[in-house]
């Protein structure tokens, strides 16, 4: 297997994982999404909007969309889970279809990531 082809699947198996994840979120009861939990992030809520405005942000910097870490900066947190599984969703499309139009030449590419840290 080429590093290509193992970048176009490891897109859809993200794809995949997430879609079970928020199959998961989407059956718990009625304010777990949002209750506070120990962990780095004080709700799954916010745990997952995290990690679509970080997707986000590197799909940016792969792309050379022009956002950069206002990307980031200007996400919109959702909610409501169902609004997030199906940005999440949307977006995990667009992750694959980037992969499905790499060439082996891009894989080359140098990609700067300025995260102003």
């Amino acid at each position: 297997m080429t590093l290509l082809e193992h970048l176009r699947r490891m897109a859809r198996n993200n794809l995949w994982s997430n879609d079970r994840l928020y199959r998961a979120v989407l059956a718990m009861q009625p304010g777990e999404f949002e209750a506070e939990r120990v962990s780095f992030f004080p709700s799954i809520r916010e745990t997952l909007n995290h990690i679509l405005a970080v997707d986000r942000l590197y799909l940016d910097f792969l792309t050379d969309g022009g956002l950069g870490a206002a990307a980031y900066d200007n996400f919109v947190p959702f909610d409501d889970a169902a609004s997030l599984a199906a940005a999440q969703a949307n977006f995990d499309r667009k992750l694959v279809a980037y992969c499905d139009g790499l060439s082996e030449a891009d894989l080359d590419r140098r990609v700067i990531t300025d995260r102003r840290e």
